[in-house]
Parts: C-alpha cells; structure tokens; sequence
C-alpha cells in the first residue's frame, strides 16, 4: 500500500497573517515577561514601604546614585545604623498590622483605636527620626557632587509622597 500523504498549500497572504500572529504573540508575551519581572524586582505595592529588607533596598539605591567617591562612606554609615533601622521598620509593620488587626474586628472602641492610631503614628516618626539622621549623617560625609545627588532623591521622595512638581 503506498504511502499517500496530502500536503497542505497554505497560500501567501494566509502565510503572512500567520506570521504576524505570531510575531504580535511573541512580542506580547515579552512585554507580560518584562512587566513581571519588573515588578518583581521592584517589589509588590503592598510591600515595598514596609518589608523587612526596606533598609536594605534603600541603602543599594542611593549606594547606586552616589558618586565613586562618596560610596565607601556612605555604606559605613548604612552598615552602623542597618540594626537599628530594621528594629523601627519591624516596629512599624507590627504596629500597622495591629490597627488593621483592631479595624477588621466585631467591635471597636475609642480608646483602643485612639491607643492603636498613637502607637503606630509613634512607631512612623521614630523611623522617620532615624532616616532623618542616617540622611543627615551622609550630607555631613558626602563630595559637593554627593551632596546634589542626595538632594535629587530626596526631591524625588517628597515629589512621590506629596505629588509636587519638581
């Protein structure tokens, strides 16, 4: 018995439409891979302000925007005060997750929540304080050309926090 196999003809414009299919296919499920990665390596909304390794990740992006120069400097400092800022950021997250805690619960009383509110808004300034020194310390350490930089980020922050033009 021979062997008839049927070959298909696909025409050219049905060629082309395929490989545009594709082509946008591809190009989708790079950008879906991008933006993954992406904001994974950013990390999640929800915990990029109050993660444990916070202090580390703001220390590597200004260490990453200072000057050659500044660097060594600047990492000494963030290595001194790195215990002490994880304790307040941890502080703070326990405090924040108390209050949420306290608001998703059956009843809620005034004097509890007033105490919660206080606790966490204590907890927020003492690392606010302790950002405050660390930033302080690094102005006092840094090149003129350092100094600029630190000042830029600081601009950018506040433009984030407060959505003021730059």
């Amino acid at each position: 018995m021979p062997d008839e196999r049927k070959t298909v003809q696909i025409s050219r414009l049905g060629r082309n439409i395929l490989f545009v299919a594709l082509a946008l296919s591809l190009a989708l499920n790079l950008f879906i891979i991008g933006a993954t990665v992406n904001f994974y390596m950013s990390g999640h909304p929800d915990r990029s302000l109050h993660s444990q390794s916070n202090f580390k990740t703001i220390e590597k992006r200004v260490l990453r925007r200072l000057p050659e120069s500044d660097r060594d400097q600047i990492r000494d400092i963030f290595k001194q005060r790195r215990a002490d800022g994880r304790g307040l950021i941890n502080t703070y997250q326990q405090t924040r997750i108390d209050m949420l805690e306290y608001l998703r619960s059956d009843t809620v009383n005034r004097a509890l929540l007033t105490e919660k509110t206080m606790n966490m808004l204590d907890a927020e300034r003492e690392l606010s304080r302790h950002m405050n020194r660390i930033m302080i310390e690094m102005v006092m350490a840094s090149s003129p050309e350092g100094r600029e930089k630190i000042a830029r980020m600081v601009w950018r922050y506040s433009d984030r926090l407060h959505g003021q033009p730059r």
